[in-house]
């Protein structure tokens, strides 16, 4: 890689690994051993090398913009007043200085703001785009030409008018590259990332949409959505996308996030912060000043313990800006780990993030979408089936149902377990059909890398009382774990101990309701899934006689703590 790439440094390590790697560990009596490694390249949350020019614009010099009525949204015209400012890579610091040389031309990333008010009491106008200079500088510094626009007369009309925008910046880029005596000929068109915060994360995902839809002609190639909202339900589906969002988020809940993920297709991750809001990505003193129209969000973060600062929000969005731009724009697959292996920039070792990630190249298990629900006591007891239309097995369980999961709003499997009223309750997914059945082919999976599903805790069993957080089948507080076996259909069997590999974390009890001691609606906006991926090679290693390219059986053991309930998803191998 580029300027991005310093020496190597450890993010985590044990005294077994060498220097560079990430190391998941697994568990044998009492000896640990490494079972992953991964060479990372230096902190992408860290500047680049590179020196940083200015530019700035607004109608003076580039005048304004009629976006035309758009069908079904607005029947009026709405004027655009170009604004924004402009952070490239140069050879020295400073207000138009020349473009630096170590390349012909530098990839364009344009970043959106959220809403916001416009003008203070006193008349005096709010510039929200310019909260997202730090971001534009950071990414200037690693080789791109950043632009943060202004969208504030368009940000409270409608999405697919910050979409309009976002286009109509690109074009105005695209009109400097030729006639601009500094950047002429720098800018990279046929490489174009967007980002976008709030209502913005939401508008750059509608500003692909357009751009395909109607054939507009921009290389947009990434897809950045910062804590977004999902009000218009895009199926975003042409561009790698990654959503960054916040577990303490009180003005857009991490429901909102996970929505717009799911409604995504692969390439895709989403990475939850935990103890981050919403406002803290954006630096503009009028989004957390005291009195100002956001200060309710801020006044939580006075009180809750369990924030994170400012700077640490700016730390992640730059962090994992870089690394996906660098993955997907400049090919760089050094930094994949960042978004598939629970990789976290050394600057955010400290924090907890959990991610979510989806290859396109899979092989479905189960999406848990097939009809009918399995609903026992609504009377729909149809035996369940995974998507392979085989059958799903059950022993030992206090309950299992398959419905929609409020929060991701996508269907998922309930499991509920209780060592006290049962022993070690077992979930079991069919990959063949069962003895005595006539066999399908044999169900290879040697060819990919993972198994993976999604999971997180769940708080909507009927089994518990409604509210209060000390009677729930997960006790408070602590992460969740149990074992994930592989069987193929000659009996023989592996297993892996999630917690010996990643850890999968009580859900973040949202501020109002903590200071309650109860769950509320809150809380269930934030019982967001994450991506449990376990390398194949860790089956084999357990059981190097287990055939992987003729499978039986998934299981899913729980035995390793006393009680539980989980929601799991996109259950699947895949690279």
């Amino acid at each position: 890689p580029r300027s991005t790439l310093f020496p190597y440094t450890t993010l985590f390590r044990s005294p077994e690994s060498a220097r560079g790697n990430i190391v998941c560990k697994r568990l044998e009596g009492s000896v640990a051993f490494d079972v992953i490694a991964v060479r990372l390249p230096g902190d992408p949350a860290a500047a680049g090398t590179l020196a940083v020019g200015e530019d700035d614009y607004d109608p003076r010099t580039e005048g304004t913009f009629i976006i035309p009525p758009i069908p079904d949204v607005s029947n009026m015209p709405v004027t655009l007043n170009l604004r924004g400012l402009i952070r490239y890579p140069a050879q020295r610091a400073g207000h138009r200085t020349p473009v630096a040389t170590q390349d012909p031309s530098y990839p364009l990333v344009v970043i959106t703001h959220g809403n916001h008010a416009a003008t203070r009491r006193d008349g005096t106008p709010i510039f929200s785009h310019e909260g997202f200079e730090y971001l534009a500088r950071h990414l200037a510094s690693h080789g791109y030409v950043a632009v943060s626009i202004d969208v504030r007369d368009v940000v409270g009309v409608s999405i697919d008018h910050i979409g309009e925008a976002v286009l109509r910046h690109i074009q105005m880029m695209a009109a400097r590259n030729t006639s601009d005596p500094v950047l002429a000929g720098k800018i990279d068109l046929t490489r174009i990332a967007l980002v976008g915060h709030s209502r913005g994360g939401e508008g750059v995902v509608a500003a692909q949409d357009i751009n395909v839809r109607q054939s507009r002609g921009h290389n947009i190639r990434a897809v950045l959505s910062i804590a977004p909202t999902s009000d218009r339900h895009i199926s975003h589906s042409t561009t790698p996308y990654v959503v960054l969002c916040g577990s303490a988020d009180s003005d857009v809940h991490p429901d909102s996030a996970a929505q717009i993920y799911d409604l995504a297709a692969p390439l895709k991750s989403m990475l939850l912060v935990y103890g981050a809001i919403h406002n803290f990505f954006n630096t503009h003193p009028d989004w957390v000043r005291p009195g100002g129209v956001e200060f309710g969000e801020r006044n939580i973060a006075a009180q809750d313990s369990r924030v994170i600062s400012p700077n640490l929000h700016l730390e992640a969005a730059k962090g994992y800006a870089t690394a996906f731009f660098e993955l997907v724009l400049r090919n760089q697959s050094v930094y994949k780990p960042y978004f598939n292996r629970y990789a976290r920039p050394a600057s955010l070792a400290a924090v907890q993030v959990h991610h979510q990630f989806q290859d396109p190249q899979r092989f479905n298990v189960d999406d848990f979408e097939q009809q009918p629900f399995f609903i026992p006591r609504f009377g729909r007891t149809e035996e369940p089936q995974n998507s392979l239309g085989l059958p799903i097995e059950r022993s030992n369980l206090v309950n299992y149902e398959e419905w929609s999961h409020s929060a991701h709003g996508t269907n998922a499997g309930f499991i509920r377990w209780d060592r006290h009223q049962s022993p070690s309750g077992e979930y079991r997914t069919l990959l063949n059909r069962p003895a005595g059945s006539a066999a399908l082919p044999a169900r290879d999976v040697s060819g990919f890398r993972v198994f993976s599903f999604r999971v997180t805790m769940s708080f909507d069993g009927f089994q518990n009382p409604p509210t209060q957080i000390r009677t729930w089948l997960n006790r408070p507080n602590q992460p969740q774990d149990f074992f994930v076996s592989l069987r193929d259909r000659q009996g023989r069997v592996a297993s892996v101990q999630i917690g010996a590999v990643t850890t999968i974390p009580y859900i973040y009890v949202q501020f109002e309701d903590l200071a309650l001691g109860q769950l509320g609606q809150e809380t269930d906006d934030n019982e967001i899934f994450k991506t449990i991926r376990l390398p194949l090679d860790l089956f084999r290693n357990q059981n190097p006689s287990l055939d992987l390219t003729d499978l039986q059986t998934i299981l899913f053991e729980f035995r390793q703590t006393d009680s539980g309930e989980i929601a799991i998803d996109t259950i699947e191998f895949s690279q």
